[in-house]
């Protein structure tokens, strides 16, 4: 189901935002289904927000997933789902995204 409408998604948006599913349980998946779709990985994007979760959790940031993907040109960010993790990202995101989106359309 995600990697369908993800790549749904990618023909309607600039961008796209998932939440959950990038932690370590069983049902966490997310990160395994884009890896699946995805033409590239930004690291930097997951390395970034664990150092800024790191701040506010601890060492417990170590256990989140989060990352970026470009998928069919689109920017795909995936973050925690609880809702202080995903304002965290969305904080991250309001800088990046624009940029990103910019590079993975090849417009930079």
């Amino acid at each position: 189901m995600i990697t369908g409408a993800v790549k749904w998604l990618t023909e309607r948006a600039h961008a796209i935002i998932t939440t959950g599913g990038t932690g370590i349980t069983p049902t966490d998946t997310t990160i395994e289904a884009l890896e699946r779709i995805a033409d590239k990985r930004l690291p930097g994007f997951g390395e970034l927000f664990r150092r800024h979760s790191e701040k506010e959790i601890g060492a417990h940031a170590a256990l989140t997933r989060a990352e970026m993907y470009v998928v069919n040109q689109t920017p795909v960010a995936c973050l925690p789902g609880s809702p202080h993790a995903a304002e965290l990202g969305a904080e991250l995101l309001l800088e990046l995204l624009p940029h990103a989106v910019a590079h993975a359309q090849g417009k930079a």
